[in-house]
Order: structure tokens, then sequence, then C-alpha cells
């Protein structure tokens, strides 16, 4: 991974084996943004980073996984919370899921809302494997990024 700001990262090697962080379900990353603790980043525009490290893999070779930005006023991230990004159902397949492309999106932070929080969704069945990493950057970042 990159040199990122540690108050920036949702996730820093989230391991979808581990635990129920791979289940067939919605599931928070590990960490919430605090837009105050970061600098104030309302307003500005961000690059939303998310990178598969480790190849995700599911025994019925079908899973699928989605990505959600939210942002909210507190740390609930409930029925105040504001969806900013949605991405496309990724197969574990595809190249995003397989570490061998990267999903990097320009986000408008809010203003009025304080936490941004990342949700991933895994879909059809449980993933047996995967691990990644999403964090905020300033800069769109152009280094080319392997598994």
């Amino acid at each position: 991974m990159a040199f990122v700001d540690s108050d920036l990262q949702f996730a820093d090697a989230l391991d979808l084996s581990s635990g129920t962080n791979g289940t067939a379900a919605a599931h928070d990353c590990t960490n919430y943004i605090d837009l105050q603790a970061a600098d104030r980043l309302a307003g500005r525009v961000v690059y939303l980073n998310i990178v598969f490290t480790t190849a995700m893999d599911s025994k019925e070779e079908d899973a699928t996984i989605t990505f959600d930005l939210e942002a909210d006023a507190d740390t609930t991230f409930s029925s105040g919370a504001v969806n900013i990004w949605s991405s496309q159902t990724l197969a574990e397949a595809g190249d995003v899921c397989q570490g061998t492309d990267v999903i990097q999106v320009p986000i408008s932070v809010p203003s009025g809302l304080r936490y941004l929080n990342l949700e991933y969704t895994i879909g059809n069945h449980a993933a047996t494997a995967g691990v990644f990493d999403a964090y905020i950057t300033l800069d769109a970042q152009s280094a080319n990024v392997t598994a």
C-alpha cells in the first residue's frame, strides 16, 4: 500500500477469511474516517482507493462484493447516513477482486457531515480468501498495483 495517513484509512489488510468478515452479508470496514481529525476535508475532492492485495475466492467460485461509501453526522451510520458512492457488483474472478486492477474514484466530501464509512457487501456465497486496503488520498495515485 502507498503511504497513507492513518486518519484516512477505512481498512488496512482487511482479511475476508478472518472471523465473519467474509460471510454473505453487509459489513463495515475496520475504521471510519472522522473528517474533523482528517483536517476537515469537507467540500474537497478526494480519492477513494480500494486495492485487493490477496485475491478474493470462495468455495463455490461465485462470490461477489460491492462497496458503499456513506457519510453521517454521527458514527451510527443508520437512518441519517447519506450514500455518496456505490460500486458496481464485482465478481471474484474479475480484475479488481484478483488484484490486477484498482478502484480509484473521485469523491466530493459533503459539508455538514462529520464521518465517512465504507461498507462492503459479500453476495452469493461467503468469501474464503481475499485481503483489501481501502483509504482516501488527496490526489489521484498513478502507480500500478499488483497482488
